[in-house]
């Protein structure tokens, strides 16, 4: 599957991509910085999952999700943030998934087996 992860925090994507790298089903892996970026290259490639950080400048997880399910209405999201109080909102915009920093390999391994179904 086409996975992507936004994160305005360099650590944070970089720590993602040793922690996903390898994990059945996640055949490519991009990584960006910000939901502008991201938005730009899924308005060009295929997005299967998206894992998202939700507090981010200028355009949110939430907002960022919500433009990738008009491109894309089959994209599986799941937001990765630190905060447990987003949870209620990200499934009223049909997350498929929810994230609690620090997450582990085993964490995002569950994920990408549900999204695999």
């Amino acid at each position: 599957m086409n996975t992507i992860y936004v994160d305005d925090e360099k650590i944070q994507l970089e720590n993602f991509r040793l922690t996903a790298n390898g994990l059945k089903g996640m055949e490519s892996l991009q990584l960006f910085g910000s939901s502008p970026e991201a938005y730009e290259w899924a308005r060009k490639h295929q997005v299967d999952v998206a894992f998202l950080d939700i507090e981010m400048p200028h355009i949110s997880g939430m907002k960022l999700a919500e433009s990738l399910k008009a491109l894309n209405p089959d994209v599986k999201i799941i937001f990765v943030t630190a905060y447990d109080q987003y949870a209620v909102k990200a499934f009223k915009i049909k997350a498929f998934g929810y994230l609690l920093k620090p997450y582990t390999r085993a964490d995002i391994e569950f994920e990408m087996e549900n999204a695999l179904l």
